[in-house]
């Protein structure tokens, strides 16, 4: 659909999925190299006290930054880090450990791209009927489903005129037995967030071009 094609390509989705898909390759071997480096005592040394100084942050953040001997322990902790950031496998440790965290930003941002961006802009075209099943009413005598792309757009069924997503169970058949909210909210965010992917992939609102996990559509 063209106007699928041209949102995709005004914010840069394709470019963005590229970014990421390199991005983990590349992460994973940062990942070794710095385990590799933990070996190094001086880094071992480095990455502890780094933990430790995390640690004790959260801490005095939770008390609301009023604690001495946290505030001691933390300025102790930032002097060592000063010193040990001298060193040369320190400071590789270091730039791997910015270049992860460049990468995870990249990462949010083409999620955030695709969970927000993208469903507002689609909201502007003719929505599908694709709804995904959230469970039970209170009375228990209706579904609940949400729509696909539109996550605020909650609908009550006594049939099923539109298309509703399932989950199914490892047998392959519809299962309507999830113990709780939270699960139906993860089982609409799984299944949401991979048609929404794929949609800007093969750029149509066409379920049956993608591959949403183990589901049941009726």
């Amino acid at each position: 659909m063209e106007e699928i094609r041209r949102i995709v390509k005004e914010l840069h989705i394709n470019e963005k999925r590229l970014m990421v898909e390199l991005g983990r390759k590349e992460a994973l071997k940062i990942r070794r190299r710095m385990s590799d480096l933990t070996f190094n005592q001086t880094v071992a040394e480095y990455a502890y006290t780094l933990d430790q100084f995390n640690y004790e942050s959260k801490r005095l953040e939770a008390r609301g930054g009023n604690d001495n001997s946290l505030l001691i322990a933390l300025t102790e902790y930032d002097h060592q880090l000063e010193e040990l950031e001298s060193y040369l496998e320190v400071k590789e440790y270091i730039a791997l450990q910015e270049r992860l965290d460049a990468i995870d930003r990249d990462i949010k941002e083409y999620y955030q791209t695709i969970q927000t961006d993208l469903r507002y802009f689609l909201s502007s075209l003719k929505m599908p009927p694709i709804f995904v099943y959230q469970g039970l009413d209170k009375s228990r005598k209706y579904k609940l489903a949400k729509h696909i792309i539109i996550p605020g757009s909650v609908q009550m069924f006594s049939s099923t005129p539109d298309t509703i997503i399932y989950p199914a169970d490892k047998n392959g058949e519809k299962s309507t037995n999830f113990s709780s909210e939270r699960k139906h909210r993860h089982f609409y965010n799984d299944v949401s967030f991979r048609y929404l992917s794929q949609l800007t992939q093969d750029e149509s609102f066409d379920i049956k071009t993608k591959k949403l996990g183990r589901i049941v559509v009726e």
